[in-house]
């Protein structure tokens, strides 16, 4: 180890451990020191990287246009029957219904897209899309492939990275894909 400064001895942790992560800003190292301070072993910390899905604007009209035209509607319909005196009770009704509709179908889409990220983690890429998340472990993935598909995947983008793993693929769409790929193969190479 080469350094510019000397470490010097830290207190004593008062939680009782016998080993402590000090985070060192000389030459960003992590040290791990014993609880007499003594140099036990240095490391070079992974960086958490997270990146947020590209969006297709065309996607995010669909996702968000039609649930709101189902609501619009609705309401047209609900306020409609009012201004005109129409007192039918189906037609407001149906007016509801549609406003319901189309409410929870947003809420559903809303769950299920947003977030999107990819998050490259220490031991493997945690995707996120809404309430679904699931994890790549880095030694599972055979290799890298940009990719415009259709495909059902954790992605608001139709330009993805195709992720080709032992047992099949993982499609993902961040938003800069070459920088992407760039740090997921460096992870990937670290891990072996």
């Amino acid at each position: 180890l080469t350094m510019d400064q000397p470490l010097t001895r830290l207190p004593s942790p008062s939680s009782g451990s016998r080993v402590r992560n000090i985070w060192s800003q000389i030459e960003g190292r992590l040290f791990w020191l014993s609880q007499s301070g003594e140099l036990l072993t240095v490391g070079v910390p992974i960086v958490v990287k997270t990146y947020k899905s590209a969006v297709d604007l065309w996607l995010a009209a669909i996702l968000i246009g039609l649930p709101l035209a189902v609501i619009v509607t609705g309401v047209s319909i609900t306020l409609g029957l009012d201004y005109l005196h129409w007192h039918e009770d189906l037609g407001r009704y149906a007016g509801f219904f549609l406003i319901g509709i189309g409410a929870v179908t947003e809420t559903l889409i809303g769950a299920f897209t947003l977030p999107c990220r990819y998050t490259l983690e220490e031991t493997g890429l945690h995707i996120q899309c809404g309430i679904l998340k699931s994890v790549v472990i880095y030694r599972d993935i055979r290799r890298l492939e940009l990719s415009c598909s259709l495909w059902a995947a954790p992605a608001l983008s139709v330009n993805r990275v195709k992720i080709i793993l032992d047992d099949g693929f993982q499609l993902i769409s961040p938003k800069n894909r070459p920088e992407f790929i760039q740090a997921l193969q460096a992870r990937i190479d670290q891990h072996g």
